[in-house]
């Protein structure tokens, strides 16, 4: 219905040959470029992700086998350039006593127009600031989106980490991404060369809303 030009996925289930978003693509009879990002120490990195792949030998970001069939997905109506993936380092449990039970990822594309974007989907826990903070000293993208696992006071209360560098959409304007708790966890931080022109969410697809961006270059 949105006719999208780019869908970024998280937690997009694996099996051994589809994942959820290769799925939707083909229903669609496969309008969109597609890539993926996924837990797995046998992932291949491409150019683009030379110094990430750099860091994962070198044991400095860490991996867990068992999360191999979670991962993320895009679909682009723009030809993807490359796509890279890093698996953020754990950490440590929050002030509820919440663990970081689930390694989290960036997915790293550049798509035909210029365009960077990091898809993340970081801890669930009041820590994960930790993980967009090394994502940041990694690659700093025209766009970072995604599930933040982050409240919206938290996100503010780290600002020095991507204030400088960043706007974000919360600012823009107030939305619900988790109509469970009638809360915001999902969010876009955008350069200073785009813009944000409207932002509107859809429910009832997953347990988070999906969020709906427009933006352009100034």
């Amino acid at each position: 219905q949105e006719e999208p030009d780019l869908i970024c996925f998280q937690e997009a289930a694996f099996s051994e040959h589809e994942n959820i978003a290769e799925k939707i693509n083909k229903m669609l009879k496969k309008p969109f470029a597609f890539s993926v990002s996924q837990m797995c120490e046998k992932y291949t990195f491409d150019k683009f992700s030379e110094g990430f792949a750099k860091k994962w030998h070198a044991g400095q970001v860490e991996h867990y086998d068992d999360y191999t069939n979670d991962g993320l997905a895009a679909l682009s109506r723009t030809p993807i350039v490359s796509n890279g993936t890093i698996v953020l380092k754990r950490v440590p449990a929050d002030d509820r006593g919440r663990p970081d039970y689930r390694v989290r990822i960036a997915q790293i594309l550049k798509l035909d127009s210029g365009f960077t974007i990091s898809n993340v989907h970081l801890a669930s826990n009041n820590n994960s600031y930790l993980q967009l903070k090394e994502l940041m000293s990694y690659t700093k993208t025209d766009a970072i989106m995604g599930d933040f696992n982050m409240f919206a006071d938290n996100l503010y209360k780290h600002e020095d980490i991507w204030k400088s560098d960043y706007q974000q959409s919360y600012d823009f304007q107030k939305y619900v991404s988790f109509p469970e708790e009638n809360v915001t966890l999902d969010y876009m931080l955008l350069k200073p060369e785009y813009e944000f022109v409207s932002i509107r969410t859809a429910e009832n697809l997953s347990d988070h809303a999906a969020v709906i961006f427009e933006l352009r270059k100034k």
